[in-house]
């Protein structure tokens, strides 16, 4: 279950675990839970895996529980062996209808610390769970502290997400490059996000006008990401004029071709706010793409020990964040021995058959408990 197929953090390692399932094993199928752009819909095709849309029985928190609505969800969850719920939204029908069907495994997944929907209904999710998946050690230790009264410990287990190591590769390309009119010696700094507050581009803005070493190391910024009405573009993009750097600022929109931007670029920058993230794609797609990352502190920093295989900063630092972009700037073997650490810890940790392998152990995990309980009874 996913709330849409909209290009997010969530849709893309649902998208990349259900795409790696065997068939000879799996038979897996999408529910969707309200409207959205199908961004991810054409990789789901391809791999013939079936989609339905769900949003006609009422998910979205925000509404009233329908009656009829639980019951033709359970209908036709009736049957399934597995329901894994990819949903950030805390949707009340969702464990409702998996009981009322009586679906022997629920896993819910929990990304974040943001809470978006009605408390009351995260605890029943947590409740009706089977396990409940987390990607970092510090979500783990804030769903115990913040659910302390449902003993969630045992329950939990910690699966981080995964990417292709073969797409997000270092490689030559001049495509990014030719595209913005940079020459081989700008150092290009990449960004890649949907264009939002809780993305906080204005801190990476501020901090790229505050570098020192642009005079001898020329350096372009640019971010990746969804723009348009209701986004931060406009609000960002009078930043950068304010800030004397529009020129050297260019924003690309969402784009398709996310691992040819990375290999043409220099150093990967997130710089999204506190307790925002659980473990952005993006930042691993740029490590596995051998690009130094430079991340605040903003839930998913785990993934990058600092100084060795990338730098962590202060979520409202922007003279901290200017101070290591700089470093990097004019240490081209730092920026090279940084980017191939970070590759290194994607092969042994944050690969995508690392993600699919810890899922499918959860699954025959969960399945063997399943079997020895029926066997007893």
């Amino acid at each position: 279950m996913i709330e849409s197929l909209n290009a997010g953090g969530a849709e893309h390692a649902m998208v990349r675990l259900a795409t790696a399932l065997h068939r000879s094993e799996w038979a897996p199928e999408i529910w969707t839970l309200r409207h959205g752009r199908q961004d991810l819909l054409p990789k789901l095709q391809a791999a013939d895996i079936p989609v339905y849309d769900k949003s006609d029985l009422k998910w979205n928190y925000q509404s009233r529980i329908g009656v009829r609505g639980l019951y033709l969800a359970a209908r036709e969850l009736h049957g399934a062996t597995i329901v894994h719920s990819f949903a950030i939204a805390s949707y009340g029908n969702e464990p409702l209808a998996t009981r009322l069907a009586g679906v022997p495994i629920y896993i819910v997944r929990k990304a974040s610390e943001r809470l978006q929907g009605i408390p009351q209904t995260w605890e029943w999710k947590y409740k009706r769970a089977h396990t409940i998946v987390v990607l970092t050690e510090r979500m783990r230790k804030w769903l115990i502290q913040q659910y302390a009264h449902l003993s969630l410990g045992n329950k939990i287990r910690k699966i981080p997400n995964g990417v292709d190591t073969d797409i997000f590769a270092p490689r030559h390309t001049r495509a990014l490059r030719d595209e913005l009119g940079l020459s081989d010696d700008t150092l290009v700094f990449v960004s890649v996000g949907r264009l939002a507050a809780r993305k906080n581009q204005a801190l990476l803005l501020r901090a790229f006008a505050r570098m020192q070493s642009a005079p001898s190391h020329p350096h372009h910024l640019v971010l990746v990401g969804r723009g348009g009405p209701g986004s931060e573009q406009d609000a960002l993009a009078r930043l950068a004029h304010e800030l004397g750097i529009a020129s050297r600022v260019h924003f690309l929109g969402q784009r398709l071709d996310i691992p040819n931007i990375l290999a043409a670029s220099d150093v990967f920058v997130q710089s999204s706010q506190a307790g925002t993230e659980g473990m952005s794609n993006a930042v691993l797609e740029g490590m596995s793409s051998a690009l130094p990352p430079v991340m605040t502190r903003n839930g998913s920093e785990e993934v990058i020990t600092s100084g060795h295989d990338g730098f962590v900063v202060g979520c409202d630092e922007p003279d901290e964040m200017a101070k290591v972009l700089d470093t990097l700037a004019i240490n081209r073997e730092l920026r090279l021995e940084i980017g191939y650490h970070a590759r290194q810890k994607m092969f042994k940790q944050y690969s995508l058959n690392c993600m699919v392998q810890n899922n499918l152990d959860m699954y025959h995990d969960l399945l063997a408990v399943k079997l020895m309980k029926s066997h007893e009874r």
